[in-house]
């Protein structure tokens, strides 16, 4: 039996509310592997309440529960390049010295998933390889996922840690709509995460995965042997058109197809959205909600 009959047979068993179920962590799971296809960068999350607010949950002091703190870890899975592989994938390649970062901001996505945490790093350009920055004076800003918001905290095992006043490789890409969180702004992304980010050393720029290192002149050669075609930004219709494939190949349901044309069309013309004090705060409530009142000690 061909797969498209056994996927249909199941599909048929499923009750309505499985089959809207299983849709939605389908359209979730796909939209993150759209993107990992372009960042090499997958995250699996875990929220719990910090060892500090222990205590007063579990005596069931109640007064202070907008101080709880809660902590989102997200462990990522990064995969490491050829300097061939990340110039090909990258929209925007550039040396840069870090000088700050923002505070940081819960943005709600336009596709339904929870809400996350995000940090923009800041950077000033020396040279660029690659791309066209998209701020004046050199500027440039990189975001990443984590940072903390009132009392939720989110840690990223994937993200980049920065040095002041250090010079860096940046292997960056950039989304052009609302796609996988992205709001209305001028901000790159890491490629792989940390492993788009190589910081300067006496030898050369060094990569933080594998060790190699590669010279100013080795980017001057790659950046004249490579094809100057212009890579376009991540966007919502390119990615969906994968997914129309695969529908009119027969691969997948008509109501799967039909909702990732939905979101796909609203984050093509919209972008995610900053939260206010009060959506975090409500947010905040609703995770408190979630996690339960027993709360266990987590290693840390």
């Amino acid at each position: 039996m061909c797969k498209r009959n056994v996927f249909h047979k199941l599909f048929q068993q499923l009750s309505p509310l499985h089959i809207v179920a299983a849709l939605f962590i389908a359209i979730i799971i796909t939209l993150g592997a759209q993107i990992a296809a372009r960042t090499s960068t997958g995250y699996d999350a875990d929220y719990h309440f910090s060892n500090d607010s222990v205590s007063d949950i579990s005596s069931d002091d109640m007064s202070n529960k907008a101080s709880w703190e809660i902590v989102q870890t997200i462990d990522a899975t990064l995969a490491d390049f050829s300097i061939s592989d990340y110039y090909a994938n990258s929209t925007l390649i550039c040396t840069a010295s870090y000088i700050g970062c923002s505070d940081g901001m819960m943005v709600r996505p336009l596709n339904g998933a929870d809400p996350m945490i995000f940090t923009d790093y800041y950077f000033d350009i020396s040279s660029v390889y690659k791309g066209q920055p998209k701020e004046s004076e050199n500027r440039l800003t990189v975001r990443q996922r984590g940072g903390e918001v009132g009392s939720i905290k989110m840690v990223n095992n994937g993200a980049a840690t920065l040095e002041d006043g250090a010079t860096y490789l940046l292997f960056l890409y950039s989304i052009a709509d609302g796609s996988d969180y992205n709001t209305e702004g001028p901000q790159f992304y890491l490629i792989g995460g940390e492993a788009g980010c190589w910081i300067q050393t006496e030898s050369g720029f060094e990569s933080p995965m594998s060790g190699d290192v590669v010279q100013v002149n080795e980017l001057q050669q790659a950046t004249l042997s490579m094809s100057s075609e212009k890579l376009s930004e991540v966007n919502a219709i390119d990615q969906f058109e994968k997914i129309k494939t695969e529908y009119e190949s027969g691969l997948l349901p008509k109501e799967y197809y039909l909702e990732m044309k939905r979101i796909a069309e609203k984050e093509s013309s919209s972008y995610a959205t900053v939260m206010t004090e009060s959506e975090i705060e409500a947010y905040h409530n609703k995770l408190i909600d979630q996690l339960g009142s027993q709360p266990q000690i987590v290693e840390q």
